[in-house]
């Protein structure tokens, strides 16, 4: 089984060429604002390129097994 051990304190992550960066953890809020803010331009997209609903609509039957066009 995975655990995954979220940090509930800002911590510091170290990267390459002497770069810290502070770390704060995600709470509830602001992850449901990031995911509002996704579908909403997600939302935009799909209203200014009909097209693009079309193509992904294609996709996704080229990855379902069994369903024909």
């Amino acid at each position: 089984m995975l655990t995954l051990d979220l940090p509930t304190e800002p911590y510091w992550l170290d990267l390459p060429r002497d770069v810290r960066v502070e770390i704060r953890p995600v709470t509830t809020a602001v992850m449901a604002a990031a995911q509002a803010a996704a579908s909403r331009q997600l939302g935009l997209i799909r209203v200014a390129s009909p097209d693009l609903r079309l193509l992904l609509r294609r996709a996704h039957r080229r990855q379902s097994p069994g369903e024909t066009e």
